[in-house]
């Protein structure tokens, strides 16, 4: 069976459904100009989905990184208005999935993420905008984060944009997007619009973090030798030299005046 139209006429959680209420097995693609992705459903539930940056198998662990990933991949789908799908009967990813998760959960979370959605996008308003650490904490007592917000912190650098720093994390963009509101929100991140400048070297507010991600502004991936340096760090301008290269090779002018090196030199010789 396929099965084809666009969301303009189906909307995506009604397609859901009716493949769920069908006890489908298949892939159902998804696209539209924001992007494109697919979830894979067994028995009428998914049991894998990718869009996004969020592509492969779900990193190994507990069940629940297969909720978290079909969470995010919900959400990035769901918001998509216009487009097309084509569900593809009896398909399966390229990776074991046997469990699946009921529609109705599916659907459930992400009627309540998109609701919480708009306290968010009211800190965070654009992906293209850039993150960075505040100067001074907002109080003298001690600062405690949880490791997720942790994982994003070392992610700040004051030019990377909010889009980079999801593909670099390798997370969705509602869960990257609320850890940074709540960063916000305790005062310890900043916001600049989208078409602010970028900070140089000397203007990027905050701390610098110890321990960076590889990668460039943008989220690509850096080669051995910037990684072997501070992602911060200018370049060192040489001065001219004020005397010819030869005379700087000169041993014993190391350290000492030089006018005081030629008069010891002229003593000796006449002696």
């Amino acid at each position: 069976m396929s099965l084809q139209g666009t969301l303009d006429t189906l909307s995506l959680p009604d397609l859901c459904e009716l493949l769920s209420g069908t006890s489908k097995t298949g892939a159902l693609h998804v696209r539209s100009e924001s992007g494109q992705g697919v979830l894979w459903f067994t028995g009428g539930q998914v049991c894998a989905g990718e869009a996004g940056g969020q592509t492969g198998p779900p990193p190994p662990g507990a069940g629940g990184d297969l909720l978290d990933r079909l969470h995010d991949v919900c959400f990035e789908l769901f918001r998509y208005t216009e487009g097309s799908f084509e569900f593809e009967a009896d398909r399966r990813p390229s990776w074991p999935a046997e469990r699946g998760v009921d529609v109705s959960k599916l659907l459930a979370e992400t009627d309540r993420r998109m609701a919480e959605w708009r306290e968010i996008i009211a800190v965070i308003p654009s992906v293209e905008a850039r993150p960075r650490l505040v100067p001074e904490p907002p109080a003298a007592g001690p600062i405690t984060l949880d490791a997720a917000q942790w994982r994003v912190v070392t992610g700040i650098d004051g030019r990377r944009r909010v889009s980079a720093l999801i593909r670099v994390l390798d997370g969705g963009e509602f869960t990257v997007c609320k850890i940074l509101s709540s960063l916000v929100q305790a005062g310890l991140v900043e916001i600049d619009p989208a078409d602010a400048p970028q900070a140089t070297a000397g203007e990027t507010a905050g701390p610098v973090v110890a321990y960076t991600m590889d990668g460039d502004a943008e989220g690509r991936p850096a080669s051995k030798a910037q990684r072997n340096q501070s992602p911060v760090e200018e370049p060192a301008i040489e001065a001219e030299p004020s005397e010819p290269s030869a005379e700087d090779d000169d041993p014993l002018a190391d350290g000492l005046d030089r006018g005081a090196v030629v008069a010891l030199l002229t003593s000796a010789r006449t002696k």
